[in-house]
C-alpha cells in the first residue's frame, strides 16, 4: 500500500483591494472562510458602514462573499442595501444608527464602542450559548457584532438606557446583569449570556420606575423644604389644641355660633 505523505505547505490568505465610498481597505481572505467571516472582515476594514451591504466588481456584476468569488478580481466595491430605508429606526427623534451610537458613547463618556459592553455580555454574531458542562481544554472564539451591525431595535433600546442613565455606564450595566442573570434563573434562554434587546428594554424599565420613586421623594422633600410651609407648619405645632373655648384646626379658629335663647 503506498504512503500517504501530507502536504506540510502552510496554507495563505489572499489580499483582497474593498472600497466603500471614498475609502480603500485590504482585507485577507482564507479559502476556508465562510461568507459571514467575510462580511465581519469587511465590517472590521470599515467600522463606519451600517446595515447591509453587497459586494460589487467594478462592472456593477454583485459577487458573492466567497473566497473563489473575490479573490483575484482586482478591486471589489461594497455597496450599502437600501441606505435611507435603513438609515433611521422609528424614533421620533429620527436620528440614524450612527447617530443613536454616538449618542450613548457622549452620555456614558466612553472612549470608544468597544468600551459598551464587557465581552461576557457584548452581542455576538451567532448567539454565544452556555454550555451545561464546559469543556477544560476547548477554547470558543467568538466573533462579536460590531455596533454598524447591531439591529435598529437593540440600538433603539440601548440609547434610550443611556439617556436615562447619563453618566452612570457602570451602574447600567450592573442594572443589565441583574436582568439577564433574573432570565436565567427562570430558564428562559438560560444558557444565552449575551445582552439581548429585550434585556435591554426591561433595564430600561427598571430605570423608569427608579426615576419615577426618586421623583416622588423629591417632591415630598421639596414641599417640607419650603421655607413658608415649614414655618407655618411649626406655627400650627406651637399652637395649642383648644383655645378659651374654640377649635383651633390648622392656624384657623373656629368660635362655636351661640346659642339661641329660648
Amino acid at each position: 500500500m503506498p504512503k500517504v505523505i501530507k502536504s506540510t505547505r502552510k496554507v495563505l490568505p489572499k489580499a483582497v483591494n474593498v472600497v466603500y465610498e471614498d475609502r480603500t481597505s485590504v482585507i485577507q481572505v482564507y479559502q476556508r472562510d465562510s461568507s459571514s467571516t467575510i462580511q465581519h472582515a469587511i465590517y472590521t476594514a470599515f467600522p463606519h458602514l451600517c446595515g447591509n451591504f453587497k459586494v460589487f466588481h467594478s462592472r456593477d456584476k454583485e459577487l458573492e462573499l466567497g473566497y473563489y468569488h473575490i479573490t483575484g478580481k482586482g478591486t471589489v466595491y461594497v455597496k450599502r442595501i437600501n441606505p435611507d430605508a435603513d438609515s433611521k429606526a422609528p424614533n421620533r427623534k429620527g436620528l440614524t444608527h450612527k447617530e443613536r451610537i454616538e449618542d450613548i458613547i457622549k452620555a456614558w463618556g466612553l472612549g470608544s464602542t468597544s468600551e459598551v459592553f464587557p465581552v461576557v455580555m457584548a452581542p455576538a454574531a451567532t448567539a454565544r450559548i452556555q454550555e451545561r458542562r464546559p469543556s477544560t481544554t476547548k477554547t470558543t472564539i467568538w466573533a462579536f457584532l460590531y455596533p454598524a451591525q447591531w439591529s435598529k431595535s437593540f440600538v433603539h433600546e440601548l440609547h434610550r438606557l443611556s439617556q436615562k442613565t447619563a453618566g452612570g455606564h457602570k451602574e447600567a450595566i450592573e442594572m443589565l446583569r441583574g436582568v439577564i442573570a433574573a432570565r436565567c434563573s427562570k430558564g428562559k434562554n438560560a444558557f444565552v449570556t449575551e445582552v439581548t434587546a429585550s434585556d435591554v428594554t426591561k433595564a430600561v424599565r427598571a430605570r423608569n420606575d427608579e426615576l419615577a420613586q426618586l421623583a416622588k421623594e423629591a417632591s415630598e422633600t421639596a414641599m417640607f423644604a419650603d421655607p413658608a410651609l415649614a414655618a407655618a407648619l411649626d406655627d400650627i405645632a406651637e399652637q395649642p389644641a383648644k383655645q378659651e373655648g374654640a377649635v383651633s384646626f390648622f392656624n384657623l379658629s373656629f368660635r362655636p355660633a351661640p346659642e339661641k335663647e329660648e
